[in-house]
Formats: C-alpha cells, structure tokens, sequence
C-alpha cells in the first residue's frame, strides 16, 4: 500500500506543479480515480484546489470499469490508479494498436 501512495502522491504533486501558474485560467479538471487511490487523493485533491484555483471533478470507480470506459474512448484530464494497473492499461492499449 506504501507504493501505491507514493505513486498517487507523485502524480498529484506532478499536476500541481504543471497547472498551479495558471491561476488565472481556472478550469474544471476531469478526474477518473481507480477506488483503490482514494486514500491519497481524497486528501490531496482538495488541497491541490486551493493552491491552483482549478475544480477536479472526480470519479472514483474500481479498475474495471474505468477501464470500460476508456475502452468506449472517455477522456479524462488525468487517470490515477494503482502502477500495476497502469501497466496493464498501457498493455492493453499496445495490443489494440497492433
């Protein structure tokens, strides 16, 4: 579970730091979060908020049915789930390329 939270505390703190200058453009983020992040981003997303003036709009849903949906071509602003789950995204998204 350490990882994990290292993981999502590092993808969290990645986005904050890339839209934090843009105070002035605040936008609403879409977010799809796997359930089993919830931990960490439930506290930091708020915060990530309050530094950035931008709104996250999340989801929280487990793997498989984000994956359904990124299957049917919903596009988020950011997804955050666990490493090994995003591994298996992106093999997924190489055996539909060929």
């Amino acid at each position: 579970m350490r990882e994990v939270g290292i993981s999502t505390l590092s993808a969290v703190a990645a986005l904050t730091l890339a839209l934090a200058p843009t105070k002035l453009c605040a936008a609403e983020i879409k977010g799809l979060f796997a359930a089993g992040v919830g931990i960490v981003t439930r506290e930091l997303t708020p915060e990530f908020e309050r530094s950035s003036g931008h709104k996250v709009a999340v989801t929280y849903q487990v793997i498989g049915a984000l994956k359904d949906r990124l299957a049917r071509g919903e596009i988020a602003d950011i997804f955050i789930a666990t490493p090994a789950d995003l591994v298996d995204l992106e093999k997924a998204r190489e055996d539909c390329s060929g």
